[in-house]
C-alpha cells in the first residue's frame, strides 16, 4: 500500500513499480478441509482448569522430493484433541453439580484441519481505489484474489489423507466436511504482492526499467556483483531518496 501510494515523477505508478509487480501474486493458506473422530483409550483422562492448547501439527509430507500428487505445492495439518464430556466449556449450566461434572472423564474427539498453500498468481492482486478514500483520506484497497483448480484438487486430497491419518490412529465414528475453501484472506497468513529486487537485476530488464538502469550507471551499482544484502540496502536507499522527494 505504502509502495502504491508513493507516486513520483520517476515512479508514476508506485515506488519501484515499473515492472508493474506491486500489489500482484496475493497469496494466502486456503483450508476448508477438515475431518475429526473419536479416539479411545483415554476415557480415564480430564482436564483442568485452563488446560494447555493441545494442539497438534503435522508438516508437509506431499511433493517434497519431486511432483508425486495430482497437484502442485502441498498442505500441512493443524487440529486438537479435547474431551467430549464438557464439550469445550460450551455446555450451558450453572451451579457445583454442573462445575463438578466438567471434571469426570469421558470420550475425547480429534479434529484436524489442512492448511494449504496458494499457487502464485499476477492476476491475484491489491489495487488502489480511483476515488473512493478512508477517513484518514489514504485510498481504498481493492482486493481481487481467487483460487485456482491446483488448490481445490489440493483440498479434495487433504480431505481424503485427514480421513486416512484419522482410521490409522484408530479412530472411530470418523467425519469428513465437504470441502469448501475458506475466502482469500480467513486464514490471515497473506504473504506475496512484490517481486523482490526487480530494479537491480540486469537481465530482463523492461523498456520501463531504463531509469532504473540509469541510476545503477549513475551511483556505479552493478548487479552482477551485488549480494542479496548489497541489493537490498541499494533499494532501500532508493526508496528513501524516493519519499525524500515527495
Amino acid at each position: 500500500m505504502i509502495l502504491l501510494q508513493s507516486k513520483s515523477e520517476t515512479f508514476p505508478n508506485g515506488l519501484a513499480n515499473h515492472s508493474d509487480q506491486v500489489g500482484r501474486n496475493l497469496m494466502d493458506h486456503v483450508s476448508g478441509a477438515n475431518a475429526t473422530g473419536y479416539l479411545s483409550g483415554f476415557d480415564n483422562k480430564t482436564t483442568f482448569g485452563r488446560r494447555p492448547s493441545g494442539g497438534i501439527y503435522i508438516p508437509r509430507y506431499a511433493n517434497l522430493d519431486g511432483q508425486d500428487k495430482p497437484y502442485r505445492r502441498g498442505f500441512g495439518f493443524q487440529g486438537g484433541a479435547t474431551s467430549v464430556g464438557n464439550a469445550g466449556g460450551q455446555l450451558p449450566g450453572i451451579g457445583r453439580a454442573f462445575k463438578e461434572a466438567h471434571k469426570l472423564p469421558s470420550a475425547w474427539r480429534i479434529g484436524i484441519g489442512a492448511f494449504g498453500e496458494q499457487l502464485s498468481n499476477p492476476e491475484n492482486r491489491v489495487t488502489l481505489h480511483a476515488s473512493k478514500r478512508d477517513k484518514w483520506g489514504n485510498p481504498i484497497a481493492l482486493f481481487n484474489v481467487k483460487y485456482g483448480d491446483n488448490e481445490y484438487k489440493m483440498l479434495e486430497e487433504a480431505s481424503k489423507d485427514a480421513v486416512a491419518m484419522l482410521e490409522a490412529a484408530g479412530c472411530t465414528n470418523i467425519t469428513a466436511t465437504p470441502v469448501n475453501l475458506t475466502k482469500p484472506g480467513n486464514r490471515i497468513h497473506e504473504m506475496g504482492r512484490r517481486t523482490m529486487l526487480p530494479i537491480l537485476s540486469s537481465r530482463g530488464l523492461s523498456k520501463g526499467r531504463r531509469k532504473d538502469r540509469a541510476w545503477r550507471k549513475e551511483t556505479g551499482s552493478s548487479s552482477e556483483n551485488l549480494s542479496r544484502l548489497q541489493a537490498a540496502f541499494c533499494v532501500a536507499e532508493k526508496m528513501g531518496e524516493e519519499l525524500g522527494r515527495g
